[in-house]
């Protein structure tokens, strides 16, 4: 059964409280807790109206076959490489290495779907990510999905490399990553990504994901899932995330 309005709203309470006040909550109370999409995306859309403007979008699926999933990304979390970033901000540094895709102009819903190649033409840019992983909930990666879901998606920040413009017909799948914490490398891969190509999750996105929120607007950047394994950096540490022809993304995380 979804939740009423008015649970979503008091779900939405406690999950803006704990950004405001930079605490985590055990986990949402049971009878708050979202059992269906549709509940968690309002709890998720209303606590993003709260947040302010949107600087992008986070969009991912456990692969091809699967619907995706996606959450807004608040702009007060939004920063261009190189970051320095206290790491007091956050409550565990998990850091991921993603490929993000700027828009150029809007995509607002409309009656009939997007094709691929109408999104496609509204991107102007690609740039290499790191994406911080914090959640208001105490162990959020284990959270149960749809709370999961309802809080953003685990996002604590987002950190933007340089845009490439020379970015069509890249082979994603065939793109390699290293992601290295303090100039030791902790992760590697070739494509990396359980989604292939990413581009369908654009194509998602703009019709399905971003919809609710007033669709992809000029300026976003949309960022499409992780290229290795959740690792995490103490505080102090330097996080580089290099994608070779692509560039590389950056984020010092200040002690003290």
């Amino acid at each position: 059964m979804p939740l009423t309005p008015e649970e979503i709203t008091q779900a939405a309470d406690l999950l803006a409280d704990a950004r405001r006040d930079h605490r985590t909550l055990p986990e949402l109370p049971g009878a708050l807790r979202p059992r269906d999409e549709a509940s968690a995306y309002a709890i998720q859309h209303n606590v993003a109206r709260r947040l302010g403007p949107v600087a992008g979008w986070k969009v991912g699926a456990g692969g091809p076959d699967e619907i995706p999933t996606c959450a807004p990304l608040p702009a007060d979390r939004v920063t261009a490489s190189p970051a320095r970033l206290p790491a007091g901000m956050f409550h565990g540094i998990g850091v991921e290495a993603e490929i993000a895709f700027r828009f150029a102009r809007d995509l607002p819903p409309r009656d009939r779907a997007y094709s691929e190649a109408e999104v496609l033409d509204a991107v102007d840019a690609a740039m290499p990510a790191i994406e911080i992983v914090d959640g208001r909930l105490a162990d959020g990666m284990k959270a149960d999905p749809l709370s999961k879901l309802a809080d953003h998606l685990v996002n604590g920040a987002f950190i933007h490399g340089a845009p490439l413009a020379d970015w069509r017909g890249r082979a994603w799948t065939r793109q390699p990553m290293a992601l290295s914490i303090d100039g030791k490398i902790v992760a590697e891969a070739v494509g990396g990504s359980p989604v292939g190509e990413p581009y369908w999750l654009l194509v998602w996105l703009a019709n399905v994901g971003a919809a609710p929120m007033g669709g992809i607007r000029a300026g976003e950047i949309v960022t499409t899932g992780s290229r290795n394994p959740l690792v995490f950096a103490p505080p102090g540490a330097k996080v580089t995330a290099s994608f070779p022809g692509l560039g590389d993304a950056e984020a010092e995380f200040t002690a003290g």
